[in-house]
């Protein structure tokens, strides 16, 4: 590989000549490299361990070359853009992109304990950033409480249209029946987007009917 200056010379029998030049270059084959395919991983937590896989990459004449990432992680949920990079015995340099996606677990939080007449929040979580949003999680209710009769809700299902907690709001409606505890019981039903269900999925809200103490 390089440029080169190529001399033409002639003569003929009368001891005449002539003489030209042209130019020659001649270029290296490009690096060749080959990232691992991208991946699609559910979280585990809030850091997740992946592997990477190999990247394959040579010099364009059959030598072998190493490739590295410029990250390995644990990674948070959310989109990453893995580079990865490579140089020859010459200095030539190469890189190429694999692109990570960490799906977060959606969670409820813990069970709760509530008296007639109250409005409550309940948080639905991500243990992340999700790598696309709008993110849609169905809220299905069962328990021993009867909906609108016992209790009321602002929606049946959660939509993460930005960041990792959203909420529904349950409003306990009052009476004048003394009955034993009531129980709503919360399920989250599979997301539609990127995230997916972790291991708290389901809550459930006792009703008593004393009036409690603030916690």
């Amino acid at each position: 590989a390089g440029t080169y200056i190529v001399t033409y010379s002639v003569s003929d029998l009368s001891g005449n000549t002539g003489q030209s030049t042209r130019t020659v270059v001649v270029e290296l084959v490009p690096i060749s490299l080959s990232p691992p395919s991208d991946l699609t991983v559910s979280a585990t937590g809030f850091l997740t361990s992946v592997e990477l896989g190999t990247a394959i990459a040579d010099d364009g004449a059959g030598v072998d070359l190493e490739a590295t990432p410029d990250r390995t992680g644990p990674f948070e949920s959310g989109s990453y853009e893995i580079v990865w990079s490579t140089t020859d015995a010459i200095g030539r340099y190469a890189e190429a992109i694999q692109n990570v996606y960490i799906l977060p677990l959606a969670t409820l939080g813990l069970d709760l304990v509530t008296a007639e007449d109250n409005s409550l929040r309940v948080p639905v979580f991500l243990s992340g950033l999700a790598p696309q949003y709008p993110v849609e999680i169905p809220i299905i209710f069962g328990g021993s409480a009867t909906p609108q009769e016992d209790f009321t809700f602002s929606q049946d299902s959660i939509t993460f249209e930005e960041g990792s907690v959203a909420e529904v709001t349950i409003t306990i409606t009052p009476d004048d029946i003394i009955e034993a505890d009531e129980t709503i019981e919360i399920s989250l039903g599979t997301p539609v987007g990127d995230a997916v269900l972790g291991v708290k999925s389901h809550q459930i809200i006792t009703i008593k009917e004393e009036n409690l103490p603030p916690m």
